[in-house]
């Protein structure tokens, strides 16, 4: 499963439940999200957690990793 315009968020693959998924990163697409779409950072993370980050589609269901979070909760 690919998530349209979102391609450069892409930062791999994996195998999970016998299947290759891809796996992006939650912060390029916050930030895909600011650039392309003009949405302040609180926005954009509204909709990626409303719209994207809850998304189940089965089986090969991209894995989301927030890349920057500390481990106090802080993003870099």
């Amino acid at each position: 499963i690919v998530l349209d315009g979102l391609d450069d968020a892409v930062i791999g693959q994996t195998h999970v439940n016998g299947e290759d998924v891809l796996v992006y990163s939650a912060d390029k697409i916050v930030g895909i999200l600011m650039e392309r779409d003009g949405m302040d950072r609180d926005g954009a993370v509204e909709f990626y957690d409303f719209n994207i980050g809850c998304l189940y589609a089965g089986k090969r269901t991209p894995v989301l990793v927030w890349e920057g979070v500390e481990h106090d909760g802080t993003i870099n």
